[in-house]
């Protein structure tokens, strides 16, 4: 029986030499993961960007999407790459007392601005060309909520250009 030990450790330390260290694979083109930060503006019922940041990090799970604003990250060949929802950033305004500062007064809403600005977390994706953002709502007549909706367009803004890290 012949001992073939040393032949295969000679091989193994071969293909690791060929193969490279993990840190000379990572430097190769795997980027750690990132996180695109959009500051985004609403204005009416247009999305708009006002500018956007890449930074280190891994992006938590997304809860089960809620929200009457949805968004999609579409690649280059016109696939969904990732999905989400928000709630209208206009309408997250806390509810302030009455100008008279009498405790007796109901709680009223100050009114809701037709403008403003708000971030968005996405995860990086390299492939990604557009993130759509559509208003979501029930069809007229539907039986129920769920049943039809309609998307309205709000913004298709590109990606592709964003994904440069800040440094």
């Amino acid at each position: 029986m012949k001992n073939t030990s040393p032949k295969l450790f000679c091989a193994f330390l071969v293909i690791a030499a060929l193969l490279g260290s993990p840190t000379a694979l990572k430097a190769q083109g795997n980027e750690p993961p990132r996180i695109l930060f959009l500051h985004l503006k609403i204005k009416g019922q247009t999305i708009s960007l006002v500018n956007a940041t890449s930074v280190p990090g891994v992006l938590k799970p997304a809860p089960a999407a809620q929200g009457d604003i949805r968004y999609e990250i579409i690649s280059t060949n016109g696939a969904a790459l990732w999905q989400g929802a928000l709630a209208d950033p206009r309408g997250e305004l806390p509810d302030f007392p009455a100008l008279d500062n009498s405790d007796k007064t109901p709680r009223q809403r100050p009114p809701v601005p037709d403008e403003l600005d708000f971030t968005l977390r996405i995860p990086h994706q390299p492939a990604a060309q557009r993130i759509n953002f559509y208003a979501i709502a029930p069809r007229q007549g539907a039986a129920s909520p769920n049943a039809h909706t309609v998307k309205k367009l709000l913004g298709s803004l590109p990606l592709n250009n964003l994904s440069k890290p800040a440094r």
